[in-house]
């Protein structure tokens, strides 16, 4: 088959019930082609990739000779009064594995369905703006692993400083979807919270988490939505 036509699933997403600032500065992900194209091509990728705008205008700065991260406050849309809580408002952390220097960014949003099979894929966003370092693309299932969004920059030359970049009510986020999707936002249920605690910083504790899945699986309601 050139063309799987799919039905549209239903996916929504909320933020962290954790997170301490309003959740409201978290744009609504929105369809990335819109345009009425008769190619079926661009037909099959409209309902499946969607753009995420920045929400702050920040830049990070990642020195790997002094292992020191620095914000600059980029725009007028943002405010002065974060300080140190920026790394709270957006979590940046560094992370080294085989001599392989990464910034590890977690987002506050979550996405649920009770489609089996749909999976997420992370891209980088069209104005997200990266020296000396490239974006890390990743993939997971959103069905039966709930969790906060998290993508990885990876530094290109250690011996020199990186930043990325991004703004407001511009794209700093692509999400790529394998099937059709209608996104929605929905305030998180307590069933919702629960499967995100099953696999929340399960990363820390423990390598090769496949061995986890059908635990995870397993105690997934038929119906979280």
């Amino acid at each position: 088959m050139l063309f799987n036509r799919y039905k549209k699933s239903k996916v929504v997403y909320a933020i962290d019930r954790n997170y301490s600032f309003p959740k409201s500065i978290f744009s609504e992900p929105y369809l990335y082609n819109q345009n009425t194209y008769g190619c079926p091509a661009v037909q099959i990728a409209n309902n499946r990739l969607y753009a995420v705008n920045g929400p702050l205008d920040i830049k990070w700065i990642y020195n790997p000779v002094t292992d020191s991260m620095d914000t600059e406050f980029t725009g007028s849309n943002t405010a002065s009064g974060l300080g140190d809580d920026v790394y709270n408002f957006i979590n940046v952390t560094k992370q080294e594995i085989n001599g392989i220097i990464t910034l590890q960014c977690m987002i506050p949003y979550t996405f649920f369905t009770d489609t089996e099979g749909i999976e997420l894929s992370l891209l980088p966003g069209t104005d997200l703006q990266m020296n000396n370092c490239t974006f890390i693309s990743g993939s997971f299932n959103i069905y039966s692993w709930n969790r906060t969004l998290n993508f990885a920059i990876e530094v290109t030359d250690k011996n020199k400083q990186a930043s990325f970049e991004w703004s407001v009510d511009k794209p700093f986020m692509l999400l790529y979807f394998n099937k059709p999707v209608d996104v929605e936002y929905k305030l998180m249920t307590d069933e919702m919270w629960a499967m995100c605690e099953e696999v929340k910083n399960i990363t820390k504790l423990r390598n090769n988490t496949t061995k986890i899945y059908n635990t995870v699986l397993k105690r997934r309601p038929k119906k979280l939505l």
